[in-house]
């Protein structure tokens, strides 16, 4: 007896993901085997076979185990993705190199060859995703190698090629055992120069770098000779 292909269809959207139907002859998937639908009494009965039922569960066990596995994979890929970014970030930063060369043709297709598995993020998801956390991380890292030891601080302005007024500050540990390597830790742009601007900026800078900072720990000043330099000293 031929079967209704509308009426078969219309069956088995009622088990959506559990047939296969070509027209001629209906397959269940969780049995892995023919079935019978001349009626739908048939395919009713089918359904509530043990081995139906158990071959429902076998096959929803399966697709829970290949969602957690291709979430652990996805995971996984996203935190070397992010760690691999957060380390091109790092090193584009230490060696001076601006974020816009990575819109550079030469230098992407480089990166694409010889970094193989990892995007290659662009400039703008770097500076807003990745910069701040670095930034962060290098204030971490000097805090911890200045530790308890008293500073001092050293603070020049100059004028850039376009004639504004750029202040740098570079603090250092005071220790006697051994050389310790200063940081530049602030460079900002100042309206004008004066003592009061210049000693506003130390201030800023300093409650940045270390938030706790105990006023007796901050033992020398150094500038040059300029009166205002001086006053912002004091």
């Amino acid at each position: 007896m031929p079967v209704d292909k509308i009426k078969v269809k219309l069956w088995m959207n009622e088990f959506p993901g559990a047939f296969t139907f070509d027209g001629t002859v209906l397959f269940c998937r969780m049995c892995e085997k023919v079935v019978n639908c001349e009626r739908k009494t048939q395919l009713l009965q089918h359904v509530k076979t043990t081995m139906h039922v158990k071959g429902g569960h076998k096959s929803s066990s399966s697709r829970q185990t290949l969602l957690t596995q291709i979430g652990e994979q996805s995971t996984s890929k996203s935190s070397i993705n992010t760690e691999f970014s957060t380390d091109l970030c790092e090193t584009l930063m230490a060696s001076n190199i601006p974020m816009y060369k990575l819109n550079n043709p030469a230098f992407k297709k480089f990166l694409q060859k010889y970094c193989v598995g990892h995007n290659i993020p662009d400039e703008s998801t770097l500076r807003k995703n990745y910069v701040p956390g670095v930034y962060q991380s290098v204030l971490q890292a000097i805090r911890e190698d200045i530790g308890d030891n008293y500073i001092w601080v050293s603070t020049d302005e100059t004028t850039d090629a376009c004639g504004r007024y750029v202040a740098n500050l570079i603090v250092g540990k005071l220790t006697s055992e051994a050389f310790a390597n200063p940081y530049l830790v602030s460079c900002k742009v100042l309206e004008k120069t004066n003592h009061s601007t210049v000693a506003r900026f130390v201030n800023d800078s300093l409650r940045t770098v270390f938030p706790d900072l105990s006023e007796d720990k901050f033992r020398v000043f150094l500038s040059d000779a300029a009166p205002y330099m001086i006053k912002a000293g004091q």
